[in-house]
């Protein structure tokens, strides 16, 4: 009996012995996140002379007040901040409110920041996440599956359902989230303010020197920032504490010691929440999943109408789908109007930026600028109209890509505005927009090929792209396929499909889709008018349910 007993004991010790905690530093590109020094601002006492931390929580994952001073006393240990480190909780986030949104999406949401302190000197910023994975995705995807554990040192990666305590360094260098989750799971209740610490640790630059880092964590086996705390086997047993793992190495406490004193970069400051990085000819300004380009002046930079824009930005949690990092790019001009295509310039820059986020921002961002600045000449809007002016800045635009230019620049063509009329190069660009999904051009696409514009008719291709345009919620395609299919055009008649997508066109305020419908209903049985308002109120129902894309 005794001896059963001994074995039980013993092969349960080993299981505990072999258990392994750990968290993860997720940058976007190996190596970018030793491209630029910002955790100099969280260790140097200039220009940043104090630390505001932000705790928030969704209600039932928050942190105790113990794991929050383990957190205090670290930062304190390693940050110079003569003007005090304040760890700040927020209200806690409604259950309710969180299910759906990832946890990116929750920190564009209820992100504060640091209030204002009425000097010029804003504190360096860090946001933490208590959230939970099961609440993440979205209530019709079903049950969510296992939680997955890293496995190795050599094999760190391979997501199954959820994101386990990690720290984001791109586009933001301070945000740490926490997957109540996968604590419950696996973490007793003495180790979650180590893995807090760890990921802290991160933020503070730990593990960039690859004299004793590997896949950034620590080779040291007694080290915090090992990839996993590894739980000790006596410990397990008779103590509190159940790991051999509560501090940094020394090599890792240089670093920090060297990081203290080294010169923190002059072109990084904080203004509120927001990080912003100072280029020749353009600005970097960062929250958590946020990423803005601008050039102009710092000065006139608006901080709260950024923060505005990511609480409006969370509201479209598609854009957040998935478990991976994110980071949502934009771009902004400034007044006036008559600098912009110098600031179109500035920002054009960034494509050559050392982080590969940033040239992603401005590789996206420089031609939706171009096309901007292309309709504000072509409509007059506070500056001269100007169409030649416009039909350049479309060109530049849609030779990027950029389907809604290659749209304008084909209505340029197709109307003689900025450049020669010029039916076949019209539709062609269409074509160019068209397959890329731009609704309107598919639209014009059918019409091409309905009418013979620029291209030889062809009916079933028309038909094609009319269905096309139609079902991405183009009015101007919903009429055209109604009026094909009534027809009999490219296909045999079908008067029912053709009352659906009349209807709905209609019911846009289309007049001419209103005309043509009022004259086919005369011709309608009862039956096909039933069956027409029925396929069109469940096209209507579908287009209400699906999340509106911001363009």
């Amino acid at each position: 009996m005794r001896q059963t007993f001994v074995r039980k004991l013993i092969g349960g010790c080993i299981l505990a012995a072999l258990l392994g905690l750990t968290g993860c530093v997720t940058p976007v590109q190996r190596g970018d996140e030793t491209r630029w020094q910002p955790q100099l601002l969280y260790l140097n006492r200039s220009p940043c002379p104090s630390l505001y931390v932000e705790v928030a929580a969704v209600a039932g994952t928050e942190p105790s007040e113990a794991v929050l001073e383990q957190l205090r006393q670290f930062l304190a240990k390693y940050c110079d901040k003569p003007g005090g480190i304040r760890i700040v909780r927020d209200n806690l986030i409604p259950r309710t409110e969180a299910r759906g949104f990832s946890h990116d999406a929750l920190a564009c949401r209820y992100l504060q920041g640091p209030p204002a302190n009425g000097t010029n000197s804003s504190p360096a910023f860090i946001y933490i996440l208590y959230y939970d994975s099961a609440l993440c995705q979205r209530p019709e995807a079903g049950q969510r599956g296992p939680i997955h554990k890293h496995l190795s040192l050599q094999y760190d990666f391979g997501w199954v359902n959820t994101i386990q305590p990690h720290a984001h360094l791109l586009p933001f260098p301070g945000a740490i989230f926490i997957d109540r989750r996968f604590l419950i799971k696996y973490c007793p209740r003495s180790l979650e303010g180590l893995l807090l610490m760890h990921e802290a640790g991160h933020v503070l630059g730990l593990v960039q020197n690859e004299t004793h880092g590997f896949n950034n964590h620590c080779t040291n086996r007694l080290c915090l920032m090992r990839p996993k705390l590894m739980i000790d086997l006596p410990r397990a047993l008779f103590s509190r504490q159940k790991t051999l793992q509560t501090n940094l190495c020394e090599m890792c406490q240089a670093d920090l010691r060297k990081g203290r004193t080294a010169a923190a970069p002059t072109n990084l400051i904080f203004l509120g929440p927001v990080l912003v990085r100072s280029e020749a000819g353009y600005f970097v300004a960062t929250l958590p999943g946020q990423l803005v380009l601008f050039s102009g002046e710092l000065a006139k930079f608006d901080v709260e109408r950024f923060l505005k824009q990511s609480r409006e930005d969370a509201d479209h949690p598609e854009i957040w789908r998935g478990h991976h990092a994110r980071t949502y790019f934009g771009a902004g001009l400034q007044e006036p109007l008559a600098d912009w295509a110098r600031q179109i310039a500035g920002i054009e820059q960034a494509t050559t930026d050392r982080l590969e986020l940033v040239r992603q921002a401005g590789t996206n961002c420089v031609p939706a600028l171009q096309c901007v600045l292309g309709q504000v000449y072509f409509h007059g809007e506070r500056i001269p109209k100007d169409e030649n002016e416009a039909a350049k800045w479309f060109r530049k635009s849609a030779e990027s890509g950029y389907a809604k230019a290659q749209d304008r620049l084909a209505w340029c063509f197709a109307d003689g505005k900025g450049v020669p009329q010029d039916d076949r190069e019209a539709f062609n660009w269409f074509r160019k927009a068209a397959e890329q999904g731009f609704a309107d051009a598919q639209n014009q696409l059918g019409v091409g090929y309905a009418e013979g514009f620029g291209v030889g008719k062809d009916p079933k291709k028309a038909l094609q792209w009319f269905r096309k345009a139609a079902e991405a919620g183009d009015v101007g395609g919903q009429r055209n396929l109604g009026h094909v299919l009534a027809q009999g055009q490219g296909t045999s008649v079908d008067v029912v499909q053709a009352y659906q997508w009349l209807s709905v066109a209609a019911g846009k305020g289309d007049k001419a889709a209103k005309e043509e419908l009022a004259g086919l209903t005369k011709k309608l049985s009862q039956g096909q008018l039933k069956r027409g308002r029925e396929k069109a109120a469940a096209f209507s129902r579908q287009s209400a349910s699906e999340p509106a894309l911001v363009e």
